[in-house]
């Protein structure tokens, strides 16, 4: 389902891609933006998809501000497709899950003396993603707050990062 040049998730949307004979497997993603990723180039007949990643666009280290932006990962399974020279036209349903791949994290801080002298921060090396989902190593980032409220005694801080795994320096 198109929506201004984008593709609103729908149990139902289907997309037809023309294929020659092979086994193949198709990888979706949504909600990816000029303005927040770069895509690594892709060479037909060279690059693979292991070799493909995004990569959230930074400034001084600090993550371009993600806000309401959700970011969706989705592969299928193999499917083989027989030549159709010998077979007659032929569809094969490759049926994908998305998966949210953006986490919004909402944290309170109470009992402070005085929250002014005081700011949340969250970082992590997980700006990088293959095309597989998974996160690739990548510099230190920190995210900025969405929103933040300093009370006398606290804080509030939301934010609105890239999937979190331990061992990525969250």
């Amino acid at each position: 389902h198109q929506l201004n040049n984008a593709v609103e998730l729908q149990e139902s949307y289907v997309h037809s891609i023309p294929v020659k004979s092979g086994y193949y497997s198709v990888i979706a993603w949504a909600g990816l933006s000029d303005q927040l990723y770069t895509i690594v180039p892709v060479q037909d007949g060279v690059t693979t998809k292991e070799d493909i990643a995004l990569r959230l666009k930074r400034e001084g280290g600090q993550a371009v501000p993600l806000r309401d932006n959700r970011l969706y990962y989705g592969e299928s399974h193999n499917v083989f497709i027989d030549d159709p020279e010998k077979v007659g036209s032929v569809l094969e349903e490759a049926p994908i899950n998305m998966q949210e791949v953006t986490n919004r994290i909402h944290i309170i801080v109470d009992g402070l003396t005085r929250g002014d002298q005081y700011e949340i921060l969250v970082q992590s090396r997980n700006g990088s993603m293959k095309m597989d989902g998974t996160i690739s190593s990548d510099d230190l980032i920190r995210y900025m707050p969405v929103s933040s409220v300093v009370r006398e005694d606290g804080l509030e801080s939301e934010f609105t990062v890239l999937k979190l795994e331990t061992g990525y320096d969250n």
